[in-house]
C-alpha cells in the first residue's frame, strides 16, 4: 500500500477534474471512486475499498454509480487499469481484458488494462 500511496492520493486539481464517490455502510467510509470523462471514454482514476470491507457490496456500488456517471456524460467505455489483485472483480462486472499498462506505483510493473462498455 505505501507504493500505491501517491497514486491513491486524492489531491485538489484532479478532484475539480473528475467526479468522485465515497461509499459508507453503516456510517463507516468503505471506499472512494473518482472517474473522469473524456469525450466517449471515461477513465476509472480510483476505486478503492477499505481491505476489511471487500465482499461487502461497496465496490459493486462504487463502479455501478462510476459506469452510470460516465455514461450519462456520454462516455461509451470505461477505461480500468486495474491493480492484479482486483481485476477479477472487474471481469466479473463485465469488464473485459485490453492488453497491460506500466503501473503508475511500481517501476518495471506492469498491470491489467480492462474494459467496460456503457
Amino acid at each position: 500500500m505505501l507504493a500505491c500511496r501517491d497514486e491513491l492520493t486524492l489531491v485538489p486539481s484532479a478532484v475539480r477534474s473528475s467526479d468522485l464517490k465515497i461509499a459508507e455502510i453503516d456510517g463507516a467510509l468503505v471506499g472512494v471512486a473518482q472517474v473522469t470523462v473524456k469525450g466517449d471514454i471515461a477513465e476509472l482514476d480510483k476505486l478503492f475499498v477499505e481491505p476489511s470491507r471487500l465482499r461487502s457490496g461497496g465496490g459493486r456500488a462504487l463502479l455501478d454509480w462510476a459506469a452510470d456517471m460516465a455514461h450519462q456524460a456520454g462516455a461509451m467505455i470505461l477505461v480500468i487499469e486495474s491493480d492484479p489483485n482486483a481485476s477479477g472483480f472487474y471481469r466479473r462486472m463485465g469488464a473485459v481484458d485490453d492488453g497491460v499498462v506500466p503501473s503508475g506505483s511500481i517501476p518495471g510493473r506492469f498491470v491489467p488494462r480492462l474494459t467496460l462498455a456503457l
